[in-house]
């Protein structure tokens, strides 16, 4: 099994090179073995946008938040991508969701930092 470092440059090279299918096999097997690596469910959902699979990076959104509820990283993009879908209101709940969830996103003045949950 490959280093999760190399798993996901190997599943980034095949999404720019346009396979899809390829990286979304690396991603599937890197998200096993690590459910809580924020950038495999970031390049998981972004390679689903690119193919223009809105609903299933939707899902994946909402799974990676769900094991990952304290990332802002994932929740921000779980924000912009319903912004592409042009889902204003789904952005205003998942916003709502995460100030609830005690995380602040970068659209409220969060650091870059990832898990950013307020105490």
């Amino acid at each position: 099994q490959d280093p999760p470092a190399l798993s996901l440059r190997a599943a980034a090279k095949a999404a720019l090179c346009g396979h899809r299918a390829a990286a979304r096999a690396i991603l599937v097997r890197a998200l096993e073995s690590d459910p809580g690596c924020i950038v495999a469910w970031d390049l998981a959902i972004w390679n689903e946008a690119a193919d223009a699979q809105w609903e299933a990076a939707a899902a994946l959104a909402h799974v990676a938040v769900a094991v990952n509820y304290t990332s802002a990283t994932l929740w921000q993009q779980w924000q912009r991508l319903e912004g592409l879908r042009e889902n204003t209101e789904a952005q205003l709940r998942l916003r709502a969701l995460a100030s609830a969830a005690g995380v602040r996103t970068l659209t409220e003045g969060a650091s870059t930092a990832d898990s950013h949950v307020l105490g």
